[in-house]
């Protein structure tokens, strides 16, 4: 095995976020994600409905494919 995945549930990023703290103006999931992905985590849990209520799937796809950390649960 040549590296490790790190995850977790992405409600864990909550914790201390504030408006004011990323672009608000981004859906609050990939806020959350973009958070777990400068703490260095790969991989991640999502909750539905709860972390797709408004949030276009487009928008999301997009993310993972820009960003290191990818979805591995619902």
């Amino acid at each position: 095995m040549d590296s490790f995945s790190y995850g977790a549930r992405l409600n864990s990023f909550k914790l201390g976020l504030k408006d004011g703290d990323e672009d608000a103006s981004r859906h609050m999931t990939l806020r959350l994600l973009a958070r777990a992905a400068t703490a260095g985590l790969t991989q991640m849990d999502l909750n539905f409905p709860d972390h797709f209520n408004g949030l276009p799937i487009g928008e999301l796809k997009r993310f993972v494919s820009d960003n290191p950390v990818k979805i591995n649960g619902l």
